[in-house]
């Protein structure tokens, strides 16, 4: 499922390079989020402050 982030959240998120957008191969007005290496990242370092 696909969640809708707003667009300031967003924003702030890619500010700190933590999510990308590329456009879709085949359908020229959608733009992809893909997670990069910094936003995985800060996602393994929230998973483990929430295991403690």
């Amino acid at each position: 499922m696909v969640q809708s982030v707003p667009g300031a959240e967003l924003a702030r998120l890619e500010d700190r390079g933590q999510p990308e957008r590329r456009p879709h191969p085949r359908h020229r007005h959608v733009q992809e989020l893909h997670v990069t290496d910094a936003g995985r990242e800060a996602l393994r370092r929230a998973d483990a402050v929430q295991e403690m």
